[in-house]
């Protein structure tokens, strides 16, 4: 994996953690927003491995309800 600007990715989570950021117990999550908010895409990533695990797929509704964290 090949991230081309993440000190843009830095930058965007210390001014919008809220939007970036989701805690799993004791695990940092990254939350895409897909298809205008539609879906949710939980995934933990591991730089140093270059490994992405993807935690969740979850419809907004889903996500609200919080079940998954």
């Amino acid at each position: 994996m090949h991230v081309i600007s993440r000190k843009a990715l830095r930058e965007f989570a210390l001014r919008h953690r809220d939007a970036v950021l989701a805690r799993r117990p004791g695990r940092k999550c990254i939350v895409f927003n897909i298809k205008g908010n539609h879906y949710r895409l939980i995934c933990r990533i591991d730089y140093a491995a270059q490994v992405i695990y993807l935690r969740h797929e979850l419809t907004r509704k889903e996500y609200d309800r919080g079940e998954w964290n």
